[in-house]
């Protein structure tokens, strides 16, 4: 399937991780609690350069899979809900989805030349054109604001069913 994708697209959400000790691998969630051991687990926050590492992996084997491969970077709109950091929640997020934007950016200006890798500002779409996009816990998108985001998407990145009647992207 991989070898035959056309489209990767790729959402960044947190830059809060948590890791094991031993090995310094990362977990790709956090750790119930009833298996935690503070022995073996450990958090903290990744830096622009590890994310930057990461993504430019994540496009190195995109185009060793399939060299005409479009990949679509993103950066996820939904705020943290709870954070291990001893500061608040609203700046810890802020601070999160720095981390992410700032390597997100030097991707971008690093593969300045590469037409097919893309940025879509879905998070700047959520929280620079809209006044209160959230719903009533204060974290989900409102359907109306996902809806014009998707659209956005579809505009720029799909393909119009009347063009070649797939509708694929």
């Amino acid at each position: 399937i991989l070898n035959s994708t056309e489209v990767f697209i790729i959402t960044l959400g947190l830059s809060e991780i948590w890791y094991d000790k031993r090995t310094g691998d990362t977990f790709w969630r956090a750790i119930p609690a009833h298996i935690f051991d503070d022995q073996i687990h450990g958090f903290r926050l990744s830096t622009p350069a590890e994310n930057l590492e990461n993504l430019e992996v994540i496009v190195r084997l995109s185009r060793k899979l399939n060299p005409s491969a479009r990949v679509i970077v993103t950066l996820s709109p939904i705020p943290l809900m709870a954070t291990f950091r001893p500061i608040s929640c609203l700046t810890a997020n802020s601070v999160s989805k720095s981390i992410l934007r700032v390597a997100i950016d030097q991707l971008m200006r690093d593969h300045q030349g590469d037409e097919q890798l893309f940025y879509f500002p879905s998070f700047e779409i959520v929280n620079e054109m809209f006044i209160d996009p959230r719903g009533d816990d204060n974290r989900h998108i409102r359907i109306e604001i996902v809806d014009f985001a998707m659209k956005t998407f579809c505009r720029h990145y799909c393909v119009d069913e009347g063009q070649d009647g797939s509708g694929a992207i």
